[in-house]
């Protein structure tokens, strides 16, 4: 058996940085699973259950090679941790929005419109229209009725002019109640603006100003924007898990098998002398001794 030509130093450089960003995708995940429970052995589960798709978005890639049902596993898992993440960035990115928000000063204008309004002890404008308009009928009906009085020859006239004395102070005081009233309707209409300035600047304040400027650019909320910059995290540190696991556990392929031949000694193979080459010898002897004589002996 033998794996891919992959140096022993970045597969163990790689298994390294593989482990981080297992642990830092674990601890997202862990904590998003904590804030989502209500009990203790709900964060128990909740938070295991995290840590096991993490572990199998980051290691089935590489454990599970060309298996469908891996892959399919693997997809899960992978959605799982990628909803895990996205709710622990909003989390995050909300409760930033409310320490930004905390640190924002209160108005001075909304404090000094309450300062004002709380030495204003009047009732409302409405109230006090209906009684001044039935104090100016009654001074007008004790002014009608001294006229009366005063055109007889001898009468004194003093309970009609004490009567319409009574309503005019009772007009005056009305009257000054109006001014007050109408002071505090301008004051709460000036509260009511410097409150929903003061508003726009809290809510401002908590979204993230890089958020705000992406949003202004591209025309969208600024809340968009931060979802899309969370998921794309999210499948970053994903991505980059799944890869480092990849090739710090490289596929282990099996070695072609040789078939050894082994060869042995060759004896050489001296073949015969072929007939026609021994008939050939035979006739060379022959004519070699032709001019001796049938009886004389043959020289060997």
């Amino acid at each position: 058996m033998s794996s891919y030509h992959i140096p022993t130093a970045t597969r163990w450089i790689s298994g390294a940085l593989a482990t981080v960003v297992t642990l830092v995708c674990a601890g997202m995940a862990g904590m998003s699973a904590m804030e989502r429970s209500t009990s203790m052995a709900g964060a128990v589960m909740f938070v295991a259950l995290a840590l096991v798709m993490v572990v199998g978005s980051h290691l089935l890639p590489a454990l599970a090679r060309g298996s469908r049902i891996g892959q399919g596993v693997f997809a899960v898992c992978v959605l799982v941790t990628l909803y895990n993440h996205a709710y622990f960035f909003d989390s995050e990115k909300r409760h930033m929005g409310q320490q930004r928000q905390a640190e924002v000063p209160p108005s001075p204008e909304v404090l000094r419109y309450e300062q004002e309004l709380a030495l204003i002890d009047a009732r409302g404008l409405p109230l006090v229209s209906a009684d001044l308009a039935s104090a100016q009928v009654a001074v007008a009906k004790a002014a009608a009725v001294l006229e009366r009085c005063q055109a007889k020859e001898g009468a004194r006239c003093t309970s009609a002019a004490a009567a319409l004395d009574i309503a005019q102070a009772k007009t005056g005081a009305l009257q000054d109640e109006r001014t007050q009233a109408l002071r505090a309707e301008d004051l709460r209409s000036s509260l009511s603006t410097a409150v929903a300035a003061h508003g726009a600047r809290v809510t401002q304040a908590g979204v993230n100003a890089v958020d705000a400027s992406i949003a202004r650019l591209l025309g969208i909320e600024a809340d968009t924007v931060a979802t899309m910059t969370s998921l794309m995290q999210s499948i970053a540190l994903e991505v980059m898990g799944a890869l480092l696991w990849a090739v710090a556990l490289p596929k282990v392929v099996k070695k072609p098998r040789v078939q050894e031949v082994r060869v042995k000694h060759i004896i050489p193979y001296n073949p015969k002398p072929k007939p026609s080459k021994q008939f050939g010898w035979a006739r060379t002897a022959l004519i070699r001794h032709q001019g001796q004589p049938r009886d004389s002996p043959v020289s060997v």
